[in-house]
């Protein structure tokens, strides 16, 4: 049987908006809470459809952070709300 992979750039393309003075709230942090840089030195995304989160994270941060441990949870570092569970990853085809 195949191994099943977890396909971070389809996540990404999908499920992550990029961070524009449209879709900045007031909870919107400044700095990526991964690499605590600012916001303005990277590309940085927010994950969409995510209930009572709109933090934003570096797009290189996320990535590895999806990579990391692939099968696990993931949530978000600052409100710890979950974007990704384990059942998620293998209903919506992203493992």
């Amino acid at each position: 049987m195949a191994k099943r992979v977890f396909h971070t750039e389809r996540f990404l393309r999908l499920h992550t908006e990029p961070l524009t003075a449209a879709n900045i709230t007031q909870i919107t942090n400044s700095k990526c809470p991964i690499c605590l840089e600012d916001a303005e030195a990277h590309v940085c995304v927010r994950i969409k459809d995510v209930p009572n989160c709109e933090h934003m994270i570096g797009n290189l941060c996320l990535q590895k952070m999806l990579g990391a441990e692939a099968y696990d949870r993931k949530s978000c570092p600052l409100c710890k709300t979950e974007f990704l569970g384990e059942i998620s990853l293998s209903e919506t085809g992203f493992l």
